[in-house]
């Protein structure tokens, strides 16, 4: 079976944003890239002269999606922002929450807080960075695929999107893992919708009804001694 989290550029092939970086003081410089490439850069330029840098999405939410910290002794810490308008990456983080995971899908974050209601501040959630900038999944599973992970009963259902390459509409591919790790996947939805988020629902839907339905997963084949 297919790693869903380890094949996220044959879904999200050219797509990327513009950010800009700031220090309390003075703008830094403009990035275009994915959420990775953000990171980066705020690592890269936190000093002990600048020890606040903080990442604006152009054309975004008030709020900075990543900030970037220096204390006295050189330690660095990094976390995103989560905010109301945030759509599909907001339903990950709920369900990493509300499944007591904490990590978002793909691993590398560690939610710290996350609210249901809009904080006065404008977010709704924020996560620590775990790992090392450079040791980041090149797309973001909970931001930038437009996918989902949904854990459902004893299974934990990823789905992502596809655009339909000459068809003006979307389908999906879904994956299914039990708690003992049996997996099965990709499964084709076999249907085309006018947008991400319908085929991402749909896709959805279907993996609940397989599991309602009693779906077996193959065993996982056994481990050869070297």
């Amino acid at each position: 079976m297919a790693d869903p989290l380890a094949t996220w550029e044959q879904y999200m092939a050219g797509e990327v944003s513009s950010f800009e970086l700031r220090t309390p003081q003075q703008t830094l410089e403009t990035v275009t890239g994915r959420l990775r490439d953000v990171i980066l850069a705020v690592h890269r330029s936190l000093t002990m002269s600048t020890a606040v840098v903080s990442a604006y999405l152009i054309d975004g939410p008030s709020q900075p999606i990543v900030q970037g910290t220096i204390d006295g002794a050189g330690r660095i810490q990094i976390h995103r922002n989560l905010t109301a308008e945030s759509g599909t990456e907001f339903e990950n983080w709920s369900d990493a929450n509300q499944n007591g995971k904490a990590t978002l899908p793909g691993g590398g974050w560690k939610i710290a807080w996350f609210v249901h209601a809009v904080a006065p501040s404008g977010l709704t959630g924020i996560a620590i960075l775990t790992v090392e900038p450079h040791k980041l999944t090149e797309i973001d599973f909970a931001r930038e695929t437009g996918g989902r992970q949904l854990h459902y009963r004893r299974f934990t259902v990823t789905v992502l999107p596809i655009k339909l390459q000459g068809w003006p509409g979307w389908t999906a591919n879904l994956f299914i893992e039990d708690e003992n790790s049996r997996k099965i996947g990709p499964l084709a939805i076999h249907a085309s919708y006018d947008g991400r988020e319908r085929a991402v629902e749909a896709a959805l839907a279907q993996a609940q009804s397989l599991i309602d339905g009693g779906i077996t997963l193959p065993e996982n084949p056994p481990q050869t001694e070297r």
